[in-house]
């Protein structure tokens, strides 16, 4: 008499039972399933299916029987590395399990989870396949959302984070401005009363004087790097064209400014702000590292997208040799909480370009 056996993976060998005995016991039990329940000859040819299978699917027995599963099921957007992970299961006659995307009768698509085994004749060969699928549809669509919403309230904390740094800044840059810059410049006038009045050494008072205009000259650039010129209702447009006119008289580096294809209008406060200190802050690193004659900014909008590029001439650099510094990092996490993404095209010798890329769709005016 033949025999056959369901092996698992971890059973060196399963009770056997004639193959008509074992396949009725199987039918019974899928018969009392919601889940759908699918046998296969060795072909990989549907022989039964369930009623579970039907609710399911939507495709008969009449529909499904003699036809491929990956036929009936399978389109467009399913994954083709696991319909070639399960064919490959299949050759080798072992046991799976995966999700996969599939297609119901009316095009509907659905998430199955599929657990397959095989079931051996009396040689050991595989000579048909017992398969049963849960619809996991609403689980999958319950574990995006929660993901969704993780990813959203990490961006909401990160938007807060930038807020407070930014007011942060704000209140330093205050201090700074009210307080220590007009101590020193009335020390300043009190030094030049002095050397009019001769008292002391005119060398030595011009001295002091010039000290005391240099450190006026650091606080209030200092002052502009904490305190981010918007808060004068400046637009974009003219931030970055004094940034730039400072940048070309500082630095002595050619900055060529590209604002043509830009509609400030599709950019609110907040964004807006972020863009001025991603530029700020690759500027920085463009003036401490890159020895760069020319820097190229450009920024446009395009298709409900912001994009900007800043590219410099100077040497570049070894992104494997080199150490991950903040600057850098400090541009992807201001890209990123706003749902856009920044990337650095570098090498030795190759000069650096720095491409950010955000939606507007949540941030126009």
């Amino acid at each position: 008499m033949k025999e056959s056996s369901i092996r698992s993976g971890n059973e060196l060998a399963a009770p056997t039972l004639p193959l008509k005995e074992e396949l009725g016991i199987l039918s019974l039990v899928a018969k009392n399933t919601v889940n759908a329940v699918i046998i296969t000859d060795k072909e990989n040819r549907i022989t039964w299916i369930n009623e579970g299978f039907t609710k399911i699917t939507g495709y008969s027995a009449m529909e499904a029987i003699g036809r491929k599963p990956g036929n009936l099921l399978q389109g467009k957007r399913t994954n083709a590395r696991k319909v070639q992970y399960m064919v490959e299961k299949m050759r080798r006659g072992e046991d799976f399990e995966c999700e996969i995307l599939n297609y119901k009768k009316d095009g509907t698509l659905f998430w199955m989870r599929m657990q397959a085994q095989p079931i051996h004749d009396e040689f050991g060969k595989v000579s048909q396949y017992f398969g049963l699928g849960t619809d996991i549809t609403e689980q999958k669509k319950w574990r995006n959302r929660l993901t969704r919403e993780k990813v959203l309230r990490q961006k909401t904390i990160s938007r807060a984070i930038l807020k407070a740094q930014e007011s942060e800044r704000a209140m330093i840059g205050r201090e700074l401005h009210d307080n220590v810059n007009q101590l020193l410049a009335s020390v300043n006038l009190y030094l030049m009363h002095m050397r009019n009045e001769n008292i002391l050494r005119i060398d030595i008072l011009d001295n002091c004087s010039k000290y005391l205009e240099d450190a006026i000259t650091e606080i209030r650039n200092l002052t502009k790097d904490f305190v981010l010129p918007a808060a004068r209702n400046l637009t974009l447009y003219e931030l970055l064209e004094d940034l730039c006119s400072n940048l070309s008289c500082t630095s002595g580096m050619k900055v060529i400014l590209d604002l043509e294809q830009l509609d400030e209008c599709l950019i609110n406060q907040d964004c807006r702000q972020n863009i001025y200190r991603i530029i700020q802050e690759q500027v920085n690193n463009t003036l401490k590292y890159a020895k760069a004659t020319t820097l190229k900014i450009k920024l446009e909008t395009v298709e409900k997208r912001f994009e900007l590029l800043m590219a410099d001439d100077g040497k570049g650099f070894d992104t494997a040799k080199a150490k991950k510094g903040s600057g850098l990092m400090n541009i992807r996490h201001r890209a990123e909480s706003f749902n856009g993404k920044a990337s650095l095209v570098t090498a030795e010798g190759k000069g650096c370009t720095l491409r950010v890329s955000l939606p507007l769709d949540d941030f126009a005016e």
